[in-house]
């Protein structure tokens, strides 16, 4: 049975964890309250989503999982064309709430639910992508990554928490008597050096630039901005601090669905 294999991909430790509906239940909550403009339907969903974070469905120890019966994988068309629509949803959300006038609790809302989406959606797809054998598939995980900022989570996570997983150097692995703060801090900026010194160490054993002429870490900064540009050229200065603001929303969100994951 060389197709069925025990990987479940994010769904590790033999559970499924509920991020993705958090995530989903997030994005009602704060679209729909901003929509309404009404802080009790924020409230009402928030308290749901709260209580739902903090459940998880266990499954049976041993369970395997047939990867060619999945639709979203990480070498499926499927995934790569939902990694392409990123790039239409992201200017589209920045659009719906910069030009509208919308006030500011409604504002901040927005920024909160499309930041909510983008790190549940769209970074999914992206992680599913960044473990392709494909090259154009890879590469597009790391540019859906670095247009919302987080571009050196793509070498962080491959060439830093993969070969350390389950040890005590693993990266994203919560220390004991970690707090969520530290966590987020540690992850993001450990993961900048040691992922650079990864890719520095890749490059320099293949020559330097045979498999890419630029370094990794400079293309992230390169992507990021070339986005932030176009945000700014697009929707004048607003839509240049919503393009931040929801960036850092996603980055956020997540930084604590991986240490909710791993705590």
């Amino acid at each position: 049975m060389k197709n069925v294999t025990a990987r479940s991909y994010s769904f590790a430790k033999d559970r499924v964890d509920l991020t993705s509906v958090v995530g989903i239940c997030l994005v009602l909550a704060f679209l729909l309250a901003g929509i309404l403009g009404t802080m009790v339907t924020s409230i009402a969903l928030l308290s749901t989503v709260f209580i739902l974070s903090f459940l998880r469905i266990s499954t049976p120890r041993g369970i395997i999982l047939n990867e060619r019966d999945a639709l979203i994988r990480s070498d499926s068309f499927f995934t790569f064309a939902l990694g392409i629509m990123h790039f239409a949803a992201l200017p589209m959300a920045l659009y719906s709430f910069t030009y509208e006038g919308v006030g500011v609790a409604n504002w901040a809302l927005y920024v909160l639910g499309f930041g909510t989406f983008f790190g549940c959606l769209s970074f999914n797809i992206a992680h599913m992508l960044i473990h392709s054998n494909n090259r154009m598939y890879r590469s597009l995980g790391r540019v859906i990554y670095s247009s919302l900022g987080f571009g050196t989570f793509a070498s962080a996570h491959i060439m830093v928490h993969h070969p350390r997983i389950g040890t005590a150097r693993d990266l994203e692995r919560v220390r004991p008597g970690e707090r969520w703060l530290r966590y987020a801090a540690r992850v993001y900026f450990s993961g900048i050096r040691l992922g650079r010194r990864a890719e520095s160490l890749r490059r320099k054993a293949f020559n330097y630039g045979q498999l890419d002429i630029v370094h990794p870490h400079a293309q992230y900064v390169l992507f990021a901005c070339v986005t932030a540009l176009i945000s700014a050229l697009l929707f004048g200065p607003m839509g240049l601090l919503n393009w931040f603001l929801v960036s850092l929303v996603a980055r956020m969100y997540s930084l604590t669905t991986m240490y909710l994951r791993n705590k």
